[in-house]
């Protein structure tokens, strides 16, 4: 029974392994000869995957279209697609041989053939084997930048439009009173029951005149009162002057009345 039991386990191993073994061969499918790709690839992503991990096939590529590595793979990635041939006809192809030459060959493509090419329906690479059929990547237009939304030009004095270009509710409009014209007191307006006119009269104060200046000609008398005619008087010494005076006398009358004696 055990025997019989492991038959079977056997048996449904090798079905599976059986059934296995073609979608992997499927998966990693080799190319044919001369063939720049070792395996076949359907999607622009598997094609540039398998260019970026093969170094040999990286460095053979880049040498044919005369490009960088590493602008080969960003440029693989970002505009190659699949695309159909737009007629049918012989068209050059570029092969390897295993020694790394490359040479040129012929091969026909029928119209609607897949083939990985640009946006524009130009050919670049062939479909799952990866030979080029050009020399020269073309180059592509650079792409235009964005442009900002432009917004209108807003005036000073109108701020509706700010609040309609950024979404705001429209605020309340106050008109702002001008200048008051100057007015004289009669013109201020005045209660219709108390009249302007006799209600804040005020009796005029007689105003006496000025008395004018004071006459000016008794100064002239005034020089004539300080004038004296003769020599001057002589002057009066002051005390601290005849105190230094005597002190300076009886220094001098000792010395001498000491040197006598």
């Amino acid at each position: 029974m055990r025997a019989s039991a492991r038959g079977w386990l056997l048996l449904l191993f090798g079905v599976l392994l059986f059934t296995a073994l073609p979608a992997a061969r499927a998966d990693r499918e080799r190319t044919g000869p001369d063939s720049f790709l070792p395996y076949r690839v359907y999607t622009v992503n598997d094609l540039a995957a398998q260019v970026e991990s093969d170094a040999v096939v990286r460095q053979r590529l880049a040498k044919h279209f005369h490009v960088p590595e590493a602008e080969l793979v960003s440029y693989l990635r970002s505009n190659l697609k699949v695309v159909e041939f737009s007629s049918s006809g012989w068209r050059p192809v570029y092969g390897v041989t295993r020694t790394g030459r490359i040479y040129r060959g012929r091969d026909y493509f029928h119209q609607g053939g897949k083939v990985f090419g640009l946006a524009d329906g130009t050919p670049v690479i062939k479909y799952a084997c990866g030979n080029p059929l050009i020399t020269k990547l073309p180059p592509l237009a650079p792409r235009k930048a964005a442009r900002a939304p432009e917004v209108p030009e807003m005036s000073v004095h109108a701020p509706e439009e700010y609040a309609l270009v950024v979404g705001l509710p429209l605020a309340p409009q106050f008109e702002i009173p001008g200048p008051v014209p100057f007015e004289a007191p009669h013109e201020y307006p005045t209660a219709a029951e108390i009249p302007l006119a006799g209600a804040f009269a005020v009796a005029p104060t007689p105003v006496s005149p000025s008395p004018g200046p004071p006459p000016l000609w008794p100064l002239g008398f005034v020089p004539f009162l300080h004038h004296h005619h003769g020599p001057p008087p002589p002057p009066i010494p002051e005390p601290s002057s005849l105190l230094l005076l005597g002190s300076g006398l009886a220094v001098i009358g000792g010395l001498i009345w000491r040197r006598r004696r």
